[in-house]
């Protein structure tokens, strides 16, 4: 299995270099176009991964190849369409932010604007999202922020006059300290459930 592994990064590789000079720009354009279906599919690497650990001989491999096939689509798709934020789905009357891949900033500042900046209105904020980086500046204010995350990056900027009470957890990766000195005595309280597959969890004082 490790030699497959090696295969596909070489072939990975050899593609992303190639179709940077241009050479393979029709094979790159259906995979952006594809690429929501083919982020979503990922987890089926995963499954013949665990099936292939579960059998021998010509099914191992045949299973392998697939696991591999489904990796490679995946992250091409994912590599291609890192930069901008995909699948965006946001209601500004309830605070749901849903994304596939990208980075966005969260805040209760209704004076920000920009493509990848998104105001709360209310007191909560739900969030979910597959890969990427999400930053939450926190408002002078109670609030509740839930946050569903695969694989990235999760940044809380805490002001000097708000408490954070946190759960949460991460499976491979870590969470900063959740106490920021200074912070203790606030007047309010922002109140955060936080789960991250592989990444890490910040919390920095709001400047």
């Amino acid at each position: 299995m490790s030699r497959g592994l090696g295969v596909f990064l070489v072939i990975l590789g050899l593609i992303l270099f190639i179709s940077s000079f241009g050479f393979l720009d029709n094979f790159t354009q259906y995979i952006e176009l594809y690429s929501d279906i083919l982020i979503k599919i990922f987890p089926l690497s995963l499954v013949f991964i665990g099936f292939a650990v579960l059998t021998i001989g010509w099914q191992r491999q045949i299973l392998t190849g697939l696991a591999l096939v489904v990796a490679f689509l995946s992250l091409m798709a994912l590599l291609l369409t890192s930069t901008s934020i995909n699948a965006i789905s946001v209601s500004q009357e309830n605070g749901n932010i849903e994304f596939t891949a990208g980075e966005i900033f969260v805040t209760w500042d209704s004076s920000k604007s920009g493509d990848d900046i998104f105001v709360v209105t209310g007191n909560e904020a739900n969030i979910d999202f597959a890969i990427g980086k999400v930053t939450v500046e926190l408002p002078e204010r109670d609030v509740f922020v839930n946050i569903d995350g695969g694989i990235g990056e999760i940044v809380f900027l805490v002001p000097k006059d708000v408490k954070t009470v946190v759960k949460g957890s991460v499976g491979i990766g870590q969470i900063g300290q959740t106490k920021i000195s200074g912070t203790e005595d606030g007047k309010y309280v922002a109140f955060i459930n936080c789960d991250l597959g592989i990444g890490e969890i910040k919390f920095r004082m709001l400047n």
